[in-house]
């Protein structure tokens, strides 16, 4: 192998000649935090952080703060520094054990307990800059390999001190953690941005769908009428496992387990089994026709908040069922509608909860007499709909991209200097 002039060779690959090779243990001094239950984490107006929101609200640096507590309760937990890194000592899998992230702001805030806190020297390491290496892959898989139990894992400050990380001089890791931070900014406005518009849709659905506001030129009245007046419902019928992840066939076929995403709508992008009509003939399914709403009807899958409006002719497992409206209504009207639905409502609280046509079919909905207004409706909300959905595109674009610089910055690869 050829090293690249500037560069050489050391246990965790090839790195810059001016980066080192350090171990956590060398960076600083470690302690624990303390104290903070859940009961004690909304008690006043001082922040801190517990072990759980590092896994479910921090990511490579502490932007906010989820939990406050009072100056009794603080007098039990462990007063944080600027420049701390915070790690979880505990979770649920070795893959994630140790998630840590960086403290850089000079006011008071505190550690709960379960959480292992490495102290930075200051001319040594950028705090930001290590709260990003610190969750890069090849830090993680050594964390990995140090963490203890099953049901729970756990790991210790004598083992993350011994976790090798890459160290370029500290100018350079004030740079990385910057351009770092700058696309992190960018993410952060285009989910306040997505935020926004969701909370506008949700407004605006609550006016259109129950008639409070009117669009202009409309003035029929409005009908009640339950949902099995409003079209049919057909069946599924059971997948013969021997078509599990056949691709050839003219119809796609989806299973309850396609529809455990709310991500996932049903259309041909995220077919993963396809049969034959002949195929289907033979196994009495019913063709689910285009812009029918498809329902599960077991398990998780019945609490998604978007009902799917599929977009092609396809088959369904006997999990699931679909409502295919009469003529004189909007199926895209339907769905948005069915979106303020509680399905969890209608259902009793077993391990397996289940819903069927006859609770569904007997929903009664308030809807404009006029498709068209219908439709009109439907259209305001689907651009909505578009409108937040290419936020989210642009904010994943993001994402790949700061994913990417990591790669290449916490690596050596790509190189930043201050001049």
């Amino acid at each position: 192998m050829t090293i690249p002039k500037g560069y050489k060779q050391t246990e965790l690959g090839i790195i810059p000649d001016d980066w080192e090779v350090k171990t956590f243990g060398e960076l600083g001094s470690f302690s624990k935090g303390s104290g903070i239950s859940r009961a004690e984490s909304n008690t006043g107006n001082i922040p801190c952080v517990r072990y759980g929101e590092i896994y479910t609200h921090h990511n490579d640096y502490i932007k906010k703060y989820n939990s406050f507590i009072s100056s009794e309760v603080a007098k039990k937990a462990k007063l944080l520094h600027c420049g701390d890194i915070l790690f979880a000592g505990s979770g649920e899998t070795k893959e994630d054990i140790g998630k840590s992230i960086a403290f850089i702001e000079n006011i008071e805030a505190y550690a709960g307990g379960d959480i292992i806190i490495l102290s930075t020297i200051a001319n040594i390491c950028d705090a930001k800059f290590i709260g990003y290496v610190s969750n890069t892959s090849f830090v993680n898989k050594q964390k990995a390999t140090k963490g203890q139990g099953d049901a729970v894992v756990h790991i210790t400050s004598d083992s993350l001190k011994n976790i090798l990380i890459l160290l370029p001089p500290l100018s350079e890791q004030q740079s990385i953690a910057e351009a770092l931070s700058d696309v992190d900014n960018l993410i952060a406005a285009l989910d306040k941005k997505i935020a926004k518009k969701r909370f506008i849709k949700q407004g605006a659905m609550q006016q259109l769908l129950t008639g409070k506001k009117r669009l202009p030129g409309f003035t029929d009245k409005w009908v009640e009428r339950t949902l099995s007046q409003l079209g049919c419902f057909i069946s599924g019928c059971g997948f013969p496992i021997r078509f599990q992840g056949n691709k050839s066939g003219e119809l796609p076929f989806f299973k309850v387990s396609d529809f455990n995403n709310k991500d996932n709508d049903i259309s041909l992008s995220n077919a993963n089994n396809y049969i034959s009509k002949v195929i289907k003939d033979k196994l009495n399914c019913n063709l689910i026709p285009r812009n029918s709403i498809i329902f599960a009807k077991i398990g998780a899958a019945i609490f998604l908040e978007r009902k799917r409006l599929c977009d092609i002719d396809c088959c369904i497992d006997n999990n699931m069922m679909a409502f295919y409206p009469n003529n004189d209504v909007n199926a895209n009207y339907i769905c948005f509608l069915l979106q303020t639905i509680s399905f969890g409502e209608l259902v009793e609280a077993t391990a397996l909860p289940s819903l069927g046509s006859k609770i569904v079919g007997s929903i009664p909905l308030l809807i404009p007499n006029n498709r068209i207004e219908q439709q009109a409706i439907a259209t305001i909300l689907s651009d909505m709909d578009k409108e937040i959905a290419d936020l989210e595109t642009q904010r994943d674009k993001y994402r790949l991209i700061k994913s990417g610089m990591m790669q290449k910055l916490l690596t050596g690869e790509i190189r930043l200097r201050k001049e």
